[in-house]
Parts: structure tokens; C-alpha cells; sequence
């Protein structure tokens, strides 16, 4: 009973439980091979990999003067790692939660190409150099194996979960998103290299004050803009970007 606990999905004053007369805990969060599950589901998982990720990323820093290729076989085994496990269901999540994923793996690749901060480069044109896959790609090709591999081994847990899977094909939950119907719906996905949401990118692009300070965008294409960093400004990474005529 000292390792076990009790999730009460959705409760905030659950009720007593009892086994074998000794009173049961309960908490607000575990962490099951890895994914960590809170009363709400699985959102809590991003929140609690993204400050790790980083964490790891900041310890690497000290090592900037390493060989390029070294750097990226770090980032690799000590901050990819920690995005992508487990890929099931983190594939399944929304692409809100993975562009905060995306976002610290743009971070690590910056670091690991030695590219400054005032560096334009597309977060696209960093992964083709190191060819990494971006967080989306990369989750769905392990998820996908993963559930390959099972079927393959005719697994009995396996069947059971696929013929629940039959029983309600369409049917989703936002706090329990489902790895097979993800599979299912998008079988080869496009890459998303953007570390930034893109509502906020279109917000940034219409605020007021970027068009009444008189601040020029440095770069602009069709679907965002880059302002210099002394502006106090963003520069979210897209596709390549064009010069102003």
C-alpha cells in the first residue's frame, strides 16, 4: 500500500477509500513509465517535461566550444529525449502542446549549429543541417512502430485496446487524447518546425504598436514577421523568409 495511490479524475474532494481496512491515498499527480498524469489527464505531461528539457539544455551550455556533431549527439540523449518519451500518447497531443515541445528543441539545435542570436536562420533550415525530425515527426514514427511492434507480437493487451478502439472509432477526449486514433486520422504528417503558437504570431503581426512606433521589420514574409530583438520584439521562425522589395 506504501507505493500505491489513487487519481481522482476530476474531484476535488474525493471519496474515502478503503482496502482492506486501511485507507487509501490520494493525489494530484503521478508519473507512470514516464508520462506524467494529473487529475486532468495527461496536460499536465508538456508542463512538466518543458522545465526539465531546459534544464538539461542549460547544463550543456558550458560545453559550447565542443565539436558540432558532439553537441548534437548530447542534445540528442539528454534533451530530445526528454520530448519525445513517451511517444505514446505525447503524439496524440494538441499542436499547441507540441509547439512548446518544438520550441526547446528549436532552443537545443540553435545551440548545437552555433548559431548567435542575431542569426537569422528558419528553424526549418536548422533541422535540415543537423537532420533532426521535428517533435511531431519524430513521436509519430515511435508511436508508430511501437504499435506495430505489438500487433506483430500479438500482444493480449494490444487486441483488447484495439477492439475497444473498434467500438468507438471517432470518440476523443481532450485530457485523454488517443494514440491509435491520432495514427489513424493523420497517417504521414506534415513537419511543424515552429517553436511559436500561431495565434500569437498573427496578434504580434497586427499589434498597434509595431505600426505606430515606426519600428521596421527587419524581414517580413507572407505569413510573419521578424523584428530586431532591440525592439523588444519577437522573431518567430517559419518558412524561409524574403527580403522586403
Amino acid at each position: 500500500m506504501s507505493k500505491f495511490c489513487m487519481l481522482p479524475m476530476a474531484t476535488r474532494t474525493p471519496t474515502p477509500l478503503l482496502a482492506d481496512g486501511h485507507p487509501v491515498d490520494f493525489s494530484q499527480r503521478r508519473t507512470l513509465l514516464g508520462l506524467s498524469i494529473s487529475t486532468r489527464g495527461y496536460t499536465a505531461h508538456v508542463t512538466q517535461r518543458v522545465p526539465r528539457a531546459r534544464a538539461a539544455l542549460t547544463k550543456l551550455y558550458r560545453f559550447r566550444s565542443l565539436d558540432q556533431n558532439l553537441k548534437l549527439h548530447l542534445i540528442k540523449a539528454l534533451v530530445i529525449l526528454i520530448l519525445t518519451y513517451p511517444p505514446i500518447p505525447t503524439n496524440a497531443f494538441s499542436k499547441t502542446a507540441v509547439s512548446r515541445l518544438q520550441r526547446v528543441q528549436n532552443n537545443a539545435l540553435r545551440f548545437a549549429l552555433s548559431v548567435c542570436w542575431d542569426d537569422f536562420r528558419t528553424a526549418e533550415s536548422l533541422h535540415e543541417e543537423a537532420e533532426v525530425p521535428a517533435i511531431n515527426i519524430k513521436i509519430h514514427q515511435m508511436a508508430s512502430d511501437i504499435w506495430g511492434r505489438l500487433e506483430e507480437e500479438g500482444w493480449d493487451q494490444c487486441l483488447k485496446l484495439r477492439k475497444m478502439h473498434e467500438r468507438a472509432p471517432d470518440r476523443n477526449h481532450a485530457w485523454f487524447p488517443r494514440s491509435l486514433l491520432c495514427l489513424e486520422r493523420d497517417p504521414v504528417p506534415q513537419p511543424r518546425y515552429r517553436g511559436v503558437f500561431l495565434v500569437a504570431q498573427e496578434c504580434l503581426c497586427r499589434c498597434p504598436f509595431f505600426h505606430s512606433s515606426g519600428i521596421a521589420p527587419r524581414k517580413q514574409w507572407e505569413d510573419g514577421v521578424a523584428f530586431p530583438f532591440s525592439s523588444g520584439g519577437a522573431e518567430p521562425l517559419g518558412n524561409e523568409p524574403e527580403d522586403q522589395d
